[in-house]
């Protein structure tokens, strides 16, 4: 049978499905079931092997386990043609924000860690979802604010520049989260085993 795992959309469509054939290459016999949702998973109610989920350290329930994944790494980001007008933070203020619905503390926290804690944007556009805003910022719609590990990739290609050098890192990490008492299941460690590799990969990328 297949193992059953869930992630957040933007997340599968940003960083997990452009690797997806890697795991493949290296495990033709694992058959992985991915679902989407933005909801956290339920290991009691929900059938899934395992989720990859933004968590704070311990905060997963009795009976899982965890592995701290990926950094959560916030910042701005604009198509270069937009960025041309941005020199400093304060110029943000002349500019639309690009928020998501699912993270929707994010720029207020990026603005007051860069000591700007009360400065709004011209205007403020509100999408469902991180995918969505990162989108808009490439059209050069506005100024999203984009996760490292979910951007790298648009920022590499040249699609979306960083007009700032700062990040702010959230203490909620991207964690793999599982039943302890699965951990030594076979299928389930080799696809943890690959994330985690995949990850590490991740930080030695310039």
């Amino acid at each position: 049978g297949a193992i059953s795992i869930c992630a957040y959309p933007t997340f599968a469509i940003r960083w997990l499905l452009p690797r997806w054939g890697r795991f493949y290459d290296r495990h033709p016999e694992v058959d992985v079931r991915l679902t989407t949702s933005l909801n956290p998973v339920d290991f009691n109610r929900d059938d899934y092997d395992l989720a990859i989920e933004v968590l704070a350290d311990g905060a997963q329930a009795p009976g899982l386990a965890s592995d701290e994944f990926l950094a959560v790494d916030t910042f701005p980001v604009c198509s270069p043609i937009l960025a041309e007008n941005i020199r400093e933070p304060n110029d943000l203020a002349g500019h639309t924000l690009l928020h998501s619905g699912p993270r929707p503390t994010d720029w207020r926290r990026w603005l007051t860690a860069a000591g700007l804690p009360s400065l709004t944007g011209a205007r403020d556009l509100r999408f469902e979802s991180l995918n969505l805003a990162i989108q808009a910022a490439i059209e050069g719609i506005g100024v999203a604010i984009g996760i490292g590990v979910l951007v790298h990739e648009d920022l590499q290609q040249g699609r979306l520049v960083r007009p700032f050098t700062m990040a702010r890192r959230s203490e909620h990490p991207f964690r793999i989260v599982y039943r302890a008492g699965k951990a030594q299941d076979g299928r389930l460690a080799a696809f943890r085993d690959w994330l985690l590799e995949e990850a590490a990969a991740d930080q030695l990328s310039p």
